[in-house]
């Protein structure tokens, strides 16, 4: 009797034949064909920029971000992710250059182009502050970096930050830079692919954080586990058409 051949299934078929929703969402996603679109074409919602801000909350201009000169390789060996912080504040001189060298407007550029790479120049992130133990006053803050300043949204935390944080060691920080994702600005070029080029791009500003403190000889830690809804609900957003996605920790290191 002759043996039927076996067929081996592909890797596409075996990844479409589990039930995760991650990875039949990166496979949904993949680029199967390519288009090139001259820019002449380009819609005009490709080209504009969007700048998030809070009119009426009022705003703390940053002081200059001053970055002392320190060699890249210096700055990239003794960049490392730290939980422990001491009891010394950060000062608002600190947290304007953390912000800015993250993901701020870069100087004399009409592009508005930012300190990072980012898909077709849509920058869906935004920056907000939650300040703990600094000399600013303890509260969320939203980062608007088209004026390089803070927009106060709260004074003081009206949450219990146990109930946010997995981690009780963020409690002890100075303040945490909560990065989040306005997904339409770039899934409105990209499709659903551009979710995944919003998730990359948080990593760059949260790479961007660590070597800045790293610079300055502050101690910070990435933080991936908090409760999102709570968190959503501390810096008021819904959660949809904005979407908390990273996290930063940091502090001094006395």
């Amino acid at each position: 009797m002759k043996k039927k051949k076996q067929t081996i299934p592909s890797l596409d078929q075996l990844i479409s034949g589990t039930k995760s929703d991650s990875v039949r969402f990166h496979t949904s996603t993949k680029i199967h064909t390519i288009e090139h679109t001259h820019p002449d074409q380009a819609p005009d919602s490709w080209k504009t920029i969007q700048f998030k801000g809070y009119g009426r909350a009022p705003e703390i201009p940053l002081p200059t971000p001053i970055l002392s000169n320190i060699s890249l390789k210096h700055t990239l060996m003794t960049r490392e992710s730290c939980r422990n912080f001491g009891s010394q504040e950060i000062t608002i001189d600190a947290i304007s250059t953390i912000l800015y060298f993250a993901g701020g407007v870069m100087p004399k550029t009409t592009s508005h182009r930012r300190f990072y790479p980012s898909a077709g120049a849509r920058y869906p992130l935004e920056m907000y502050v939650i300040a703990l133990h600094s000399d600013l006053q303890k509260g969320v803050y939203h980062y608007y970096l088209k004026s390089h300043a803070l927009e106060q949204l709260t004074e003081g935390i009206n949450s219990d930050l146990r109930d946010i944080f997995i981690q009780n060691w963020t409690l002890s920080a100075s303040c945490i830079i909560v990065i989040t994702g306005v997904f339409n600005r770039t899934v409105g070029k990209y499709g659903e692919r551009g979710y995944r080029y919003a998730l990359i791009e948080s990593g760059h500003i949260a790479q961007n954080i660590s070597l800045v403190c790293a610079a300055m000889e502050l101690n910070c830690c990435a933080i991936g586990g908090f409760h999102d809804r709570k968190l959503e609900e501390l810096i008021d957003i819904d959660g949809s058409s904005e979407s908390v996605v990273y996290a930063v920790a940091i502090g001094s290191k006395k």
